[in-house]
């Protein structure tokens, strides 16, 4: 199994990223998965869809297998509702499942075809 990591934070604040990445390594251990890419969003609001990291994580879902998307919790990936459930069917479409800190598991999108 494989994953990557999404860790983002509002504002510069290297300290919170370094606490998300050390939560979702330990999540992926648990999991027994690799850790192939991170992608860090230092500095971005989760009201917004168009974050650098944010496109390129979706962008190497489109191109490669990836069984896991891990983050500490769901409003790192989008504060706004519609935002959030668009952006976790577009991962679910990719075949990949979304976890988080608090062991929730997300799968939309029935993955790839």
């Amino acid at each position: 199994m494989n994953a990557v990591l999404y860790l983002r934070s509002a504002v510069k604040d290297e300290e919170s990223i370094r606490r998300q990445r050390t939560i979702c390594q330990e999540l992926a251990a648990e999991l027994n998965a690799t850790i192939d890419s991170e992608f860090v969003d230092n500095g971005a609001t989760g009201r917004a869809a168009d974050r650098p990291e944010l496109r390129a994580l979706l962008d190497h879902l489109d191109r490669t297998h990836v069984d896991f998307v891990i983050m500490t919790h769901g409003y790192r990936l989008a504060r706004k509702m519609d935002l959030y459930l668009k952006l976790i069917t577009q991962i679910g479409s990719y075949g990949a499942t979304v976890i988080t800190q608090d062991k929730h598991v997300y799968i939309f999108g029935g993955g790839r075809s």
